[in-house]
């Protein structure tokens, strides 16, 4: 059964499993894509030899340090926002901007492990790959133009305590539930 969530279920349970500020996780080891046996250190900006013949790899290169963040913003800078001012066809980008946080509910349409992306330095090894949560504004508005992505990143899932695997987030449906809203 697919559910309804805030996303400040993030917030809720990095506290539950014990988030620790202080971790450092600016460069992790991952799997090499090329030399599996050799881990290698992928750092915030991430690598951009994934598809060099992609344009929109130099484009994702820029935008990797923001996808690697994983400070947890305090509960008073969050901005609630309406998911309708976030999808993609109707995005107004006057209600947002880069590097402030928000929180938006929605319907959980899907939970899928991503590809191999050049912010985890291309690996292949799904234990470093993001897991991608559409979300839709409900289970009536599901087609493509509806939908807005969020994810859960490598470093999300290597904070004290928390996995956070795509099979665990898929699972945890229930769960969510039983967050308080900020």
């Amino acid at each position: 059964m697919k559910k309804i969530i805030s996303l400040s279920f993030a917030i809720c349970l990095l506290s539950f499993y014990g988030y620790c500020q202080s971790k450092n996780l600016d460069y992790i080891e991952v799997t090499n894509p090329v030399k599996t046996e050799r881990p290698i250190k992928c750092g915030p900006e991430g690598s951009d030899s994934v598809d060099s013949n992609d344009p929109r790899t130099h484009l994702a290169y820029e935008g990797n340090p923001h996808k690697n963040r994983y400070d947890i913003p305090e509960s008073q800078n969050i901005t609630i926002i309406n998911i309708d001012d976030l999808i993609a066809s109707d995005a107004i980008k006057s209600k947002y901007q880069q590097g402030i946080a928000v929180q938006v509910t929605g319907y959980v349409d899907t939970v899928k492990p991503g590809d191999p992306e050049s912010c985890n330095c291309g690996t292949k090894d799904v234990k470093y790959e993001d897991t991608h949560i559409e979300l839709t504004p409900d289970d009536s508005h599901t087609s493509k133009k509806y939908r807005m992505v969020v994810e859960v990143t490598p470093r999300l899932r290597m904070l004290k305590g928390s996995s956070w695997t795509t099979a665990e987030l898929k699972s945890m449906g229930l769960h969510f539930k039983k967050c308080k809203p900020l």
